[in-house]
């Protein structure tokens, strides 16, 4: 069974393009960077609010129309 070993180091300066980083004492730490971020579509709370919100609206105002006409 393996374990794995988690340390926690006081940070003063860190890269995170070239994956190291200054400890307070002015050791170095490496540690392994974090995968690049692939370029896709943009984030979900984009197309909420392009889709959703307006959807909302036109919603609200086809209720009040119809408040308005049946009201008659």
């Amino acid at each position: 069974m393996n374990s794995t070993k988690y340390h926690l180091y006081s940070v003063h300066m860190i890269s995170e393009d070239e994956g190291w980083a200054v400890g307070l004492e002015g050791t170095i730490l490496h540690y392994k960077k974090k995968p690049e971020q692939l370029e896709g579509p943009p984030a979900l709370s984009l197309w909420i609010m392009l889709l959703i919100i307006p959807l909302t609206i036109s919603i609200f105002a086809g209720f009040l129309y119809w408040k308005k006409s049946s009201g008659k």
